[in-house]
């Protein structure tokens, strides 16, 4: 049994909603780790690299100029991510290390480095009968659905609909499409202790077990 709702706007054009979309992404593009080290914080030059926080003010459009993030009639939407933790499309986080506080530039990233091409594989028809949930469905409308098996979250759009079968497409919306960004970088500062301890539970938990001196809860 799966549960659906309608899924918002913000949702549908969300490029960091959630960990499916990193890792499927990573597969296609991988980050240079070298070089990610190499731009690491640095109190007398920072640059973004990595375990710095960042705060960014950006656009994003498509090919034929629709806007799916910020606009220049609403002015550009805000973002803010600690570098080296996959909160950002990892083609996006390559191009940015070395970037300075205060630059402006415009990115392209292609749909391989992207959300991928467009599949036709992924629409599919199904009638009616099979899948009851489609005579509450509309066309041209997305909708948010979750797997009672799993629990997993999904997203499809409603391509058509008629008296006996529904048309869906489990492409992501950005699928096939080249983003262009317009970005200008606000902040660049050295992520706090407390965002690294929230971003790194793991070695958080090895530190503690291990009575490393360094670990706050262990001076106290």
């Amino acid at each position: 049994m799966t549960r659906w709702r309608p899924l918002a706007r913000t949702e549908r054009f969300h490029l960091w909603a959630c960990d499916t979309i990193v890792s499927r992404h990573r597969s296609v593009y991988r980050l240079d780790r070298a070089r990610l080290s190499f731009f690491s914080a640095k109190d007398d030059h920072m640059d973004i690299g990595k375990d710095t926080f960042v705060i960014l003010d950006y656009t994003v459009r498509l090919d034929d100029g629709t806007y799916v993030k910020g606009s220049p009639e609403n002015g550009p939407a805000s973002l803010n991510f600690v570098v080296g933790y996959d909160h950002i499309l990892p083609s996006l986080e390559f191009r940015l290390l070395g970037v300075s506080e205060g630059t402006g530039l415009d990115l392209l990233i292609p749909p391989e480095e992207a959300f991928g091409a467009y599949q036709q594989q992924l629409v599919e028809c199904r009638s009616l009968a099979e899948f009851p949930q489609g005579r509450n469905l509309e066309a041209g409308k997305w909708v948010m659905a979750t797997n009672d098996t799993t629990n997993a979250r999904y997203s499809y759009f409603v391509k058509e609909k008629s008296e006996d079968a529904v048309t869906l497409d489990f492409n992501h919306p950005l699928a096939g499409k080249t983003l262009h960004y317009a970005i200008h970088v606000v902040k660049v500062r050295p992520a706090s202790a407390e965002e690294l301890a929230y971003l790194r539970p793991c070695q958080t938990e090895e530190a503690t077990s291990s009575g490393n001196p360094s670990d706050p809860s262990i001076n106290q």
